[in-house]
C-alpha cells in the first residue's frame, strides 16, 4: 500500500515536470517563429 502511494506520487511529480518542460519548449518555439 505504502509503496503504491509512493510510486503514485512520483508519477504525479514526473508528469508535472514533463508538462512544464513541454510548455517551455512550446513558448520557445512560438518566440522563434
Amino acid at each position: 500500500m505504502f509503496s503504491f502511494l509512493f510510486s503514485g506520487e512520483i508519477v504525479i511529480v514526473y508528469e508535472r515536470k514533463v508538462k512544464l518542460l513541454y510548455g517551455d519548449v512550446q513558448s520557445l518555439l512560438s518566440h522563434i517563429c
